[in-house]
């Protein structure tokens, strides 16, 4: 039972990942139920994700980024934030890739 409690921290974190933070899973326009049902699971998906990357960015962060994300998803981000004297080549740690610093 305590095993089972300790977990209860990481499933609030999703649920609130999942609800309100970045996935906001209520706020679509979508009208039939298997349409909400797939772009739920969608958003779970996404939202275990997040999790995990805040998770390991608190402590994990002076990981090489590659430990977490693949080079593609590496140059996307470096691409969309442009932080000054970084690029893929130089395999960035892992905060400068997933805190958005």
């Amino acid at each position: 039972m305590v095993n089972a409690y300790s977990f209860l921290w990481r499933i609030q974190e999703f649920h609130r990942a999942w609800k309100r933070g970045l996935c906001r899973v209520k706020d679509n326009e979508l009208r039939s139920a298997e349409a909400i049902q797939k772009w739920a699971v969608v958003l779970a998906t996404v939202a275990v994700r997040a999790v995990h990357l805040s998770r390991a960015a608190r402590t994990t962060h002076d990981l090489p980024a590659a430990t977490e994300f693949t080079d593609d998803e590496i140059e996307a981000n470096l691409f969309l934030r442009r932080p000054k004297g970084i690029s893929v080549e130089d395999r960035p740690p892992f905060h400068l890739v997933q805190s958005g610093t």
